[in-house]
């Protein structure tokens, strides 16, 4: 885990090669999440940076998916698990996908098996396994909306259509940056070598 600013800190993982990033915001009102990983990233990374924030699961309010992809969805069922009360909440246009991980495979990874494009059954089950179980959405936005954290720090939403028709960010104006969950990237996708 690293700390990025006051009360702002990112938990380090890897998906494979792959490096995986997820901003965890924590204020005077609690704390919140933004993606969960795959399934699997639920014991091995964010209970862990819980603990070692010493955030109990009262004190996560939010946890917000930024876009229906495996490593910013799979965690959903498993964090709500561990934290009841905690809102999970989408973009409006990707409620459906990120809903039912069923719906978000056929529609985001499986959508040109017509035209003889797909993945191998062994690399579909992973990623089916990474999609952990179904958790229904609590909340959706559209963008504009803030979400208060303490006094004087507000996230702003932001609706960053592009990789998915719902796509989120987080604008945190106090620190002056913005959490965009794939929604900016350049012409390559470094891997963690």
């Amino acid at each position: 885990m690293k700390k990025l600013f006051d009360g702002v800190f990112l938990l380090e993982g890897q998906v494979g090669r792959r490096p995986l990033y997820l901003p965890l915001f924590h204020g005077d009102y609690g704390a919140l999440l933004l993606d969960t990983g795959c399934a699997e990233h639920v014991n091995s990374l964010i209970l862990p940076g819980f603990a070692d924030l010493d955030i109990s699961p009262a004190d996560l309010r939010f946890v917000i998916n930024t876009h229906p992809d495996t490593d910013h969805v799979g965690g959903n069922g498993g964090v709500k698990t561990w934290a009841p009360r905690a809102l999970l909440g989408c973009g409006d246009a990707d409620r459906e996908a990120i809903d039912d991980p069923e719906v978000l495979f056929r529609s985001r990874y499986d959508a040109y098996r017509p035209f003889g494009v797909f993945y191998s059954e062994e690399i579909a089950g992973n990623m089916k396994r990474d999609l952990g179980a179904a958790q229904p959405v609590d909340l959706t936005f559209r963008g504009g909306e803030r979400i208060r954290l303490s006094p004087g720090w507000d996230l702003e939403v932001l609706y960053l259509p592009g990789h998915s028709k719902g796509h989120l960010g987080l604008l945190d104006r106090r620190h002056r940056t913005l959490f965009g969950g794939d929604a900016i990237q350049g012409s390559v996708y470094l891997d963690v070598s």
